[in-house]
């Protein structure tokens, strides 16, 4: 499949992670009385820092990734990973994770042990929404931009379509993903894109240049953190829900 981007839905198996992982016991989520029990095993956690750091770090809007467990996992209470064991353990991690502000959806059925996902950041989204050519861009596909619920549940029907074989790839995520309009657009019509980076860019080169070395610098911090022993309890703590960080 031909995408805008040629980093997003990396998988599990092409990830370098360390053995020892220092999850915390009990961690107060920022600007909450709830306190963060980390249920989410070693080798989900390793696959969303992997490939949504840019959303843990509060510098890109969304990201789509996909995750395969294994069958047996010594990280997890459950010695065997069956797809109801999955599935129970997925419906703890997207409730971890909106106690960080990451709202977690799955786009796809879990089958064998795999599922895709989209994890994104509301008010990111939001920011995206304020926008009346970004809201007039993605109108033309049919998507509700009422509100940011609305909006990724659309989002989601699509890409659940797409997994299912219903429907072709809803390119115009790459908006949502945070990608610059002029450059979601040169690709879903086809232009030749000047250079590639995170994604394929098509115009502004010097400004986008900029915006991508700010997101990359941004993501490798944040994986440094993870791969040097952080858990993923204390690096959503550190970013919260505070002052968005701006990456162009």
């Amino acid at each position: 499949m031909d995408c805008l981007t040629s980093f997003e839905n990396s998988s599990l198996f092409d990830v370098t992670s360390p053995y020892v992982y220092s999850a915390d016991k009990k961690l107060a989520s920022t600007g909450s009385e709830r306190a963060y029990t980390p249920e989410l095993c070693h080798d989900f956690a390793t696959t969303f820092v992997r490939c949504a750091a840019g959303v843990i770090a509060h510098v890109k809007p969304a990201a789509l990734f996909s995750f395969a467990s294994h069958k047996s996992c010594s990280s997890c209470t459950s010695l065997i990973c069956t797809d109801p064991t999955l599935r129970a353990f997925l419906c703890n991690a997207t409730h971890e994770l909106s106690l960080f502000g990451v709202t977690l959806l799955a786009t796809s059925a879990i089958s064998g042990g795999k599922v895709s996902f989209v994890a994104y950041r509301p008010e990111l989204v939001e920011d995206i929404l304020a926008k009346p050519e970004h809201c007039e861009f993605l109108a033309t596909f049919g998507h509700s931009t009422e509100s940011v619920q609305a909006l990724m549940k659309s989002m989601r029907s699509k890409i659940f379509a797409f997994h299912a074989r219903k429907a072709a790839f809803p390119h115009e995520i790459g908006l949502v993903l945070g990608y610059p309009l002029a450059d979601v657009q040169g690709f879903m019509n086809g232009q030749s894109e000047l250079f590639t980076g995170a994604w394929k860019v098509y115009d502004n080169t010097e400004e986008t240049r900029l915006r991508l070395e700010r997101l990359k610098d941004a993501e490798d911090q944040c994986k440094h953190r993870f791969y040097q022993g952080e858990s993923l309890a204390q690096i959503l703590s550190s970013y919260g829900n505070t002052k968005k960080c701006q990456v162009a």
